[in-house]
């Protein structure tokens, strides 16, 4: 038995699989600006469905950028998760070998492998949630880089600003701009303006990394009125430096996309 889980900026998720490949009693809690106190969810998760089973091995995502030993985050919006030794403790806890990464990159990893862009040589996954995160998956891995993956910091010019990208288009940039979250937002005309600022991160993204599909999830685009055909129609009008468009899809495995890519950490 394995146990995977995915921990973002509002909701922690852990899970089990007997097989490496379904998983069971997906347990979701909010997640806790308290590094014990986050740790405490895993004791109670594991006195509630484990009880004393062994446990071969841990994995699973963090919302922000580890540190060269993939062991702790050196950036996260949840502070009191900063340089704090999420492996050792982990490890300590289920006495396990854990596997950590990048909470974009285990959903990229969970779409690559179960959901949206399987089957394809070169993916990119978006997720427009809180913030804008993504990574390039290669061949059902994540490719190879010296830090991380941050499409969201990228700078862009807007008017006469300078501006990450992701202050652009995001879920906390919609609410600050139109006033409510993108699931709430019916306005046809809102959502054109959006869906303009999607195209413009996809444009990005296929430029720097040559993708065959990008998969957008998050909360900004799934259970939304986000038309990926319109989306589709504002990238055909600046993404002219190669001769076709990648392939573009929502995520399909929803909040258990980072469960589900968990498990490929582990083998």
């Amino acid at each position: 038995m394995v146990l995977v889980f995915d921990i973002g900026a509002t909701s922690t998720r852990i899970a089990r699989s007997q097989d490496g490949n379904t998983l069971s009693d997906i347990e979701v809690y909010g997640t806790v600006d308290d590094f014990e106190k986050e740790l405490e969810l895993f004791s109670r998760y594991q006195n509630e469905f484990l009880k004393g089973a062994e446990i071969k091995g841990v994995a699973g995502g963090l919302a922000g950028s580890f540190n060269k030993d993939k062991g702790s985050l050196f950036r996260c919006k949840t502070k009191s998760f900063i340089n704090a030794p999420f492996k050792e403790k982990l490890a300590e806890i289920f006495a396990a070998p854990v596997f950590l990464e990048n909470d974009a990159v285990v959903a990229g990893l969970g779409e690559a492998h179960f959901g949206a862009s399987r089957g394809y040589h070169i993916s990119a996954y978006l997720t427009i949630s809180t913030g804008l995160g993504g990574a390039k998956i290669v061949d059902g891995r994540p490719a190879e880089r010296t830090w991380g993956f941050e499409p969201g910091k990228q700078r862009v010019v807007i008017g006469d600003q300078l501006v990450r990208l992701e202050d652009y288009i995001s879920g906390s940039a919609i609410i600050k701009e139109f006033g409510a979250r993108a699931s709430d937002i019916h306005d046809k005309a809102v959502w054109a303006e959006i869906e303009k600022r999607i195209a413009l991160a996809i444009n990005n993204t296929a430029v720097m990394w040559s993708p065959e599909i990008v998969v957008l999830g998050g909360g900004a685009v799934l259970d939304t009125d986000l038309d990926l055909a319109k989306v589709t129609a504002e990238l055909e009008k600046i993404l002219l430096t190669f001769p076709a468009l990648p392939v573009l899809k929502k995520a399909e495995l929803g909040d258990s996309a980072g469960l589900y890519g968990a498990l490929k950490l582990l083998g």
